[in-house]
Order: C-alpha cells, then sequence, then structure tokens
C-alpha cells in the first residue's frame, strides 16, 4: 500500500501536508560516508530509492531501486530496518516523504545508472547539499555514529 492509497493519509490537517508519499531506500555507508545519487537535472542528493510499487515490501523497493539506480544487486531477505523518517519532499509542495530506510548487504560496486547523473560518498558536512529527508537521515545517522 502506497502513500496514495493509505486510508487518511491524503486527508488535509492542521500543520500536515496534504499527502504523504511512501518510499524506501537503501542505505549504504562507507568509512563513515553516506552513499548518495543526484538524478540528471536536479542539484541535491538523494539516497538511492523510490515509491513503493502495489504489491511490493519497502524491502524489496529499496532492493529493486538499489539495482535500477546505482546497479548493485541485493536480497531483500538481508536487508534490516534502520529507520522510518518523514519529512518535506523536495519539489512537491504540501508533500511529506515517508521513507523506510534499509541497511544491508549489496553484490556489485554502486555505479551511477538510468536517471542518476552522478554518485557519492558525503558526511555530515555535506548534509546541506541534500534532500530534507536525507538531512534527516544525516542526522540520525550522525546521532548512531554511523556517519561522521
Amino acid at each position: 500500500m502506497t502513500g496514495e492509497d493509505a486510508p487518511g493519509l491524503n486527508a488535509p490537517s492542521v500543520g500536515r501536508p496534504a499527502r504523504v508519499i511512501e518510499v524506501a531506500s537503501w542505505v549504504h555507508i562507507v568509512e563513515h560516508r553516506l552513499l548518495v545519487v543526484r538524478p540528471l537535472g536536479v542539484d541535491v542528493w538523494f539516497l538511492p530509492g523510490g515509491l513503493v510499487d502495489p504489491g511490493e515490501t519497502s524491502a524489496m523497493t529499496a532492493a529493486r531501486e538499489a539495482t535500477e539506480e546505482v546497479g548493485v544487486v541485493i536480497d531483500p531477505e538481508t536487508l534490516k530496518l534502520l529507520a522510518v523518517v518523514e519529512a518535506e519532499a523536495y519539489g512537491r509542495p504540501e508533500t511529506s516523504m515517508r521513507i523506510s530506510c534499509f541497511i544491508g548487504p549489496a553484490t556489485g560496486q554502486p555505479t551511477p545508472l538510468d536517471e542518476i547523473e552522478v554518485l557519492d560518498y558525503i558526511g555530515a558536512s555535506e548534509r546541506s547539499a541534500c534532500a530534507p529527508a536525507v538531512r534527516t537521515v544525516i542526522d540520525l545517522l550522525c546521532d548512531r555514529r554511523l556517519v561522521g
């Protein structure tokens, strides 16, 4: 079930966005730096990930999107939920993003594919160059001493 068809998620309420979209991502950390991607024509960093499709679990989405965006192969069964965060959806007025962040092993070396123009590994000092949800994830990873 995505945020678009979940009961109550599209109903506007005071202080909340009019819409919440469900997203899943793969969190990959190397030497206390977080893997981020930048799609073509976009000026901020995102995590490899995307919208949860009908019939998919969030772990399945994270694995599928990591393969599509950075070419790694992940068994969804090996992924562990790291966190679920909610933040403003970049470029989507009155919309927030609820992102299920998974961590786990992958086969292959991340390489930009399809709509991904470039990837990088960043630390907390590059946080301001990220989409709002990614900033929230970086804060959480810093609190847990996983990213520096």
